[in-house]
C-alpha cells in the first residue's frame, strides 16, 4: 500500500520533510512506507516517545488512555500507538501523512489467548480498543491541513479513515470462548501453559547420574529434577520439591529434590525393571522405566 501511494502521488524527501509521506504504526505490511515503527531502519528517521501515565492531551483537551500494565504488553503497546498518533500529526516539523496505518494488536492477541467469545475479549480488549480508536478519531477532528496553512481545511474534508480487522477468528460455538483442546486436557487433570493460543504441556525432567543397573548390588543414584522447557537451555530451571520414587517389585523408594534440583536415592535393583517416577506441584508426573539384567 506505501508503494501504491507513492506511485500515485509522489514520493518524500527525508532532507527537506517535503512530499507524501507514509507511515506504518505497529502494522507488519510496512514495505514502502517512509518511516516504521516495526523497521530497524527507515528511510526517513521520525523520533516518537512511549510517553507515561494515563492522560493524553488532544486540542487543548486532556484524554485518559485505557488501563494497562506488562500482564498484556499489547494493550501497553496499544496505548503506545495513540500517544505516537498524537505526536505525528501535531509534530509541525513534517506533514500529515498522506496515508498512514495503524495496528492495535491487543485484540488479535486477547482473541487467541481468551477466545474471541470469551469475556475479557468481549468486554475489555474490544471495549478498550474502542476507546483508542474514538481518541484517534477526536484527534483527527482536531486538525486543519495542510499543517499550518492559513487556508488548511478539517480532516475529513479531504481524508478518510478506514477500519479493518486483520483476519476472522469466530468460532462455529459460541459457547465456547477458549481452545478446545485446553478443555479436554482441563477434564484429564493435564497441567499445561496457555500462550497466544498455543498451548505447552507442562513437563518434568529427570537426569540420573547412572543407568547402569545390575541385580543384586546396592548403589545409589543422584538425580537432577528440572522444567522439561529448559532441557536445551544453558541454565536449567531446576525444580525444588519434586518427589522422586523408585518402585522395585512393589517396593518403594522416595526421595524430594533441593534447592538445586538434587535428590539422592539408594536402593538394591532386582532382576526385570525398575520404574522411576517424579512428580512436583504445577506439572505432570514423569516416569521412565529402566530394564535390570
Amino acid at each position: 500500500l506505501h508503494d501504491a501511494v507513492h506511485r500515485s502521488f509522489g514520493t518524500f524527501d527525508p532532507k527537506t520533510k517535503t512530499g507524501t509521506l507514509t507511515i506504518s504504526i505497529n502494522d507488519p505490511g510496512s514495505r514502502g512506507a517512509d518511516y516504521s515503527t516495526l523497521e530497524s531502519e527507515s528511510p526517513f528517521t521520525l523520533t516518537l516517545s512511549p510517553g507515561d501515565g494515563q492522560t493524553i492531551t488532544i486540542g487543548g483537551t486532556d484524554y485518559t488512555l485505557p488501563d494497562a500494565d506488562l500482564s498484556d504488553p499489547t494493550r501497553l503497546l496499544d496505548n503506545v500507538s495513540v500517544r505516537n498518533l498524537v505526536q505525528i500529526y501535531e509534530d509541525t516539523t513534517i506533514p500529515a501523512p498522506r496515508f498512514l496505518i495503524v495496528n492495535f494488536t491487543s485484540t488479535d492477541h486477547g482473541g487467541h489467548t481468551h477466545g474471541p467469545h470469551g469475556d475479557i475479549e468481549r468486554y475489555e480488549v474490544i471495549r478498550d480498543t474502542s476507546k483508542r480508536v474514538g481518541l484517534f478519531l477526536r484527534l483527527l477532528e482536531s486538525l486543519c491541513l495542510p499543517k499550518g496553512d492559513p487556508s488548511c481545511k478539517p480532516f475529513f474534508e479531504q481524508g478518510i479513515v478506514v477500519l479493518t480487522s486483520d483476519h476472522g477468528m469466530e468460532l462455529a460455538d459460541s459457547a465456547r470462548n477458549k481452545s478446545g483442546l485446553s478443555d479436554k486436557l482441563d477434564k484429564a487433570g493435564l497441567k499445561y501453559v496457555m500462550e497466544d493460543g498455543l498451548l505447552y504441556i507442562k513437563t518434568l525432567q529427570l537426569e540420573l547420574s547412572t543407568t547402569s543397573f545390575v541385580s543384586g548390588q546396592e548403589l545409589t543414584v543422584n538425580l537432577t529434577v528440572s522444567d522439561g522447557d529448559s532441557l536445551h537451555h544453558p541454565t536449567k530451571n531446576v525444580v525444588e520439591g519434586a518427589v522422586v520414587t523408585v518402585t522395585i517389585g512393589g517396593q518403594s523408594v522416595t526421595a524430594t529434590s533441593d534447592a538445586d534440583g538434587l535428590a539422592s536415592l539408594t536402593f538394591t535393583p532386582q532382576s526385570g525393571s525398575i520404574e522411576i517416577r517424579v512428580e512436583a506441584n504445577g506439572y505432570n508426573a514423569h516416569t521412565r522405566t529402566f530394564s535390570v539384567p
